[in-house]
């Protein structure tokens, strides 16, 4: 029994996005300037238990807003914080497994110079993520990531060239 009413299967669900919201928002603060927060959105009517669907709280405004309303660097860093947090939330589950999660991203571009310091000083500084799939064109980017792929598309045809092995 639980003040909502939600299903066994539903309050496992429900507890394991909290953990993982709550590591999300963790990355989200630093990622954010403490801005946003991510919570759990509940719309219960009557019988209804309410869903399992994420609100971002903007704190500058007091308010939760539709996803839709932010712009493309914002959007970028919620959906980074939710990445690593999920990751971070797999890999502390796995433990004693040896997990090498990978994810990508494009939309470095859409952020503004202290957005993408915030980006690369929390990406430099993962200790629980192994590895970090990145797709950029961001200069800075590029040449502050330790390891990588260029990719050169030209008339001959594509390149890949590795570096810093």
């Amino acid at each position: 029994k639980n003040p909502a009413k939600l299903s066994l299967e539903n309050f496992v669900l429900h507890r394991q996005l909290e953990w993982i919201l709550d590591t999300s928002n963790r990355y989200l603060a630093t990622l954010s300037n403490n801005q946003f927060v991510l919570n759990i959105k509940w719309e219960s009517t009557g019988r209804s238990q309410g869903g399992l669907e994420i609100s971002i709280l903007d704190k500058l405004s007091g308010k939760s807003r539709p996803a839709q309303t932010y712009s493309g660097g914002e959007l970028f860093i919620l959906s980074l914080s939710l990445s690593l947090g999920l990751m971070s939330s797999i890999g502390s589950l796995f433990s004693g497994l040896r997990l090498t999660p990978h994810f990508s991203y494009e939309g470095f571009g859409s952020l503004d110079q202290e957005a993408l310091n915030r980006v690369l000083t929390t990406l430099t500084g993962l200790k629980n993520i192994s590895t970090v799939g990145i797709i950029s064109h961001v200069q800075e980017l590029i040449d502050t990531i330790p390891q990588g792929f260029l990719v050169d598309k030209g008339l001959q045809g594509t390149t890949i060239k590795q570096f810093g092995v």
